[in-house]
């Protein structure tokens, strides 16, 4: 079974299941060959091996002799295991029969920061309405709530958000909940964060590796919040966040730093900026990596360090089991003071 957090990318996996990858579909499947071809991908496309001070040629020294003609899919799975997760890398995965390899050490080991769905929104934003990306509606004291649930899914339905605006009668305060959101697509973030902001201007920059080298770059390329509309809602916003924002919902927090009347309340965020790729082994199993490094506009590295809220706010165990959520009841404080 894929695990929730991986979701985004199972739709991916199966489209590319469907076209099957030909870079190694005539390399003989035997499990010096796979593991010569995973450690070989990720030595020349991983970005992250100076800043996470990884010795990649150790790693080599280490589990390539434990590998030879005998070697049987499960002693190849946990050697893949420790290799991936040595990493520390929420985008880096292997998808086998035997399981599913995962680093989940980006949130699991950190405080939860949300209520049960269902109990929350009973409680705080009572008459909410739900799809599969969004619950909206009012809190208890009239101040717009908007939960983002996914970055996962069609342009279209994240055009969705205009209606909810019109829905909540474009309210003078309002909350975006984007805690547990693991990411997505960036382009669906541009669209939601591109309703609230009037200006176009760099929210982070990009690049991959380049040449032989490990430490060897393209040049940084902005990316630039351009979803803008006509009318964007220009009031205050308060976003909500904890561990469990990753990847598209971190892009989604650097775009929304263009909103001059937003900030952010909750916990640090996960930290997964890596673009992830897929690669067919001749064995059949899948893996994903990395590909390119991303900085925020003021130079800052995402990866394995998160986004900073700008008001750190930390729901305690007892508070978690009386139902109560600091989190948002700090950002009703705040947007209440306004």
């Amino acid at each position: 079974m894929i695990p929730r957090i991986l979701l985004p990318c199972l739709c991916l996996l199966l489209a590319t299941s469907c076209n099957k990858d030909l870079l190694f579909s005539k390399v003989e499947n035997t499990s010096i060959n796979n593991f010569e071809i995973f450690w070989s991908e990720f030595d020349k496309y991983y970005p992250y091996f100076e800043l996470k001070k990884i010795n990649w040629d150790s790693i080599y020294q280490v589990y390539r002799p434990q590998v030879n003609e005998k070697t049987s899919d499960k002693q190849l799975y946990e050697i893949f295991k420790n290799i991936a997760l040595c990493l520390k890398d929420g985008h880096v995965n292997v998808f086998t029969p035997l399981g599913t390899i995962q680093y989940t050490g980006w949130y699991d080991k950190y405080p939860i920061n949300k209520l049960d769905r269902k109990v929350f929104l009973k409680k705080y934003v009572p008459n909410s309405n739900s799809n599969a990306i969004f619950d909206y509606g009012y809190t208890s004291n009239k101040i717009g709530y908007i939960a983002i649930n996914t970055f996962d899914g069609g342009e279209h339905e994240f055009e969705f958000i205009d209606s909810i605006l019109i829905q909540l009668n474009r309210p003078s305060k309002l909350i975006i909940d984007i805690r547990n959101n693991s990411g997505g697509y960036n382009s669906n973030a541009a669209i939601i964060s591109g309703r609230f902001t009037n200006k176009t201007q760099k929210a982070y920059c990009t690049r991959y590796r380049s040449g032989k080298g490990r430490n060897q770059f393209t040049s940084w390329q902005d990316y630039n919040n351009y979803q803008l509309v006509k009318k964007p809602y220009l009031n205050k916003v308060v976003v909500l966040t904890n561990r469990g924002c990753f990847s598209a919902a971190e892009d989604f927090l650097m775009l929304m730093r263009s909103s001059a009347n937003c900030s952010f309340v909750g916990d640090t965020t996960g930290g997964g900026s890596g673009n992830p790729t897929f690669r067919e082994l001749p064995n059949g199993w899948y893996f994903r990596l990395s590909t390119w490094q991303c900085i925020d506009r003021d130079g800052n590295f995402c990866e394995s360090r998160g986004i900073y809220p700008d008001i750190a706010v930390n729901i305690k165990a007892k508070e978690l089991k009386l139902g109560i959520d600091a989190i948002i009841e700090r950002a009703i404080s705040i947007l209440s003071k306004e």
